[in-house]
């Protein structure tokens, strides 16, 4: 071989690593950049929301609670039965304000199950879903006058939504730190 082929042959060599390494850089980029992108809908579409609703929720709920039967684990319990004046602030804090935050993150479940880290739809959301649609006849019936049922068949999630929408909030808050580089 003379020196004019080999040097072709390593031109076009180099040339062709350098081809690669950056088609591969760059779907690297990409690859980060699609990463990022996702972590920052998950974020701010639905986890960084249902965070912040279950969050002002569960404070709306102690503040209620710090006025209508402090003492008790249950709002319901028999010992003493909840007081007609208790009934009525029930109904009026239910449909004023329980009851919009709780349609508002179902609806976020809803709206962003793609944006779900999880293949399957987690329980604790599945219970709050159910919690809500099991809600709506009754505050239908109060509307009604029918106040026979004060509460959905289905339990609110409390706990379990809440541990759920700050871990995982959390959890990607640490994705997004790290793929902007700020380890």
């Amino acid at each position: 071989m003379d020196q004019a082929t080999i040097s072709l042959a390593v031109t076009v060599t180099l040339a062709l690593a350098g081809y690669i390494a950056t088609y591969l850089n760059n779907l690297r980029l990409e690859q980060r950049r699609a990463k990022l992108e996702r972590v920052n809908r998950q974020l701010k579409e639905l986890y960084g929301s249902l965070l912040s609703l279950v969050s002002a929720l569960n404070a709306a709920w102690k503040g209620f609670r710090s006025i209508y039967r402090p003492t008790g684990k249950d709002f319901f319990d028999d010992n003493p039965p909840p007081t007609q004046t208790d009934l009525d602030a029930w109904c009026l804090w239910m449909k004023e304000v329980f009851m919009p935050y709780n349609e508002a993150m179902a609806q976020l479940v809803v709206d962003h199950a793609d944006l779900l880290e999880e293949s399957e739809v987690p329980q604790c959301l599945l219970d709050l879903c159910a919690h809500v649609a099991a809600y709506r006849p009754v505050i239908k019936a109060w509307e009604n006058g029918n106040y026979s049922s004060y509460y959905s068949v289905n339990e609110f999630p409390a706990d379990d939504l809440t541990f759920y929408a700050r871990e995982r909030f959390n959890q990607l808050k640490r994705r997004q730190a790290k793929l902007l580089g700020h380890f």
